[in-house]
């Protein structure tokens, strides 16, 4: 009999702490958000940002002079990532050093190439460094020697 009641009170207290659990996760504040545009092909194009009325700044905006810094050059088009490329774009640098850890960690044959290139264009030195190290990763691994 006092098994069942301790049996009881264990099931008691575990549904409590679950249900004060779950009530201190909901979402606070709620924000409506616009529906994600849909393209001609179906495609959800990409987030756009929604302008909050209290981030809006209510004086004239005053016109900057010109800065007499010079232009920056154009970088080279990274194409190593192309085949992997949505229709909306090519790959931000987040997306690019995701996929550069990605292929790292397939180690595959096939990644190879792929890193040699991303090394080769890549101008941030933490996505050179990246790429390197994963081609040096998967180089070295027994799953990518061709037999």
């Amino acid at each position: 009999m006092n098994e069942i009641v301790i049996a009881g009170i264990v099931v008691v207290a575990i549904a409590v702490a679950i249900a004060g659990f779950t009530a201190q996760r909901r979402p606070r504040d709620v924000v409506a958000v616009e529906p994600p545009r849909v393209e001609d092909d179906g495609i959800v194009g990409e987030p756009t940002p929604i302008v909050s009325f209290a981030s809006v700044d209510a004086s004239p905006a005053t016109e900057q002079p010109p800065s007499m810094e010079q232009p920056q050059t154009a970088k080279p088009p990274v194409t190593w990532a192309r085949q992997f490329e949505p229709r909306s774009g090519p790959l931000d640098e987040a997306a690019r050093l995701k996929l550069i850890g990605d292929l790292e960690m397939l180690r595959a044959a096939w990644c190879v190439p792929l890193l040699r290139q991303a090394a080769a264009e890549e101008t941030s030195p933490e996505m050179r460094d990246a790429a390197e190290r994963a081609l040096s990763r998967c180089q070295n691994s027994p799953t990518s020697k061709r037999t």
